[in-house]
């Protein structure tokens, strides 16, 4: 499990996969702020120069408090999060991983 706590609006890097060790990924996001929820899937898949993936199973208490990408950053593939406020926003991702 990851732990990640932001207050801005800005993209994070939420968790980075070696590329030469892991070719796909299924993450299960949680989100928290104030009595907000979130928790959503993503399945993340990569060829070693480009990375893809699909979002589902998403469920919101209150509002939907992020939206999610993957990209590849040097030898890794990252999760990406992008929070919707300002407010602190709490992060936890659980993943299982398929190597290469």
């Amino acid at each position: 499990t990851y732990i990640e706590c932001t207050t801005a609006t800005t993209q994070v890097a939420l968790l980075s996969l070696d590329l030469s060790v892991y070719r796909s990924a299924e993450y299960t996001i949680q989100v928290t702020e104030g009595s907000n929820y979130h928790v959503t899937k993503v399945l993340a898949v990569h060829n070693g120069t480009a990375a893809s993936h699909n979002e589902y199973g998403t469920l919101n208490i209150g509002s939907s408090l992020a939206t999610f990408d993957v990209d590849i950053s040097g030898s890794n593939m990252r999760l990406l999060a992008t929070p919707t406020g300002t407010n602190s926003t709490v992060f936890k991702v659980k993943f299982t991983a398929i190597k290469v």
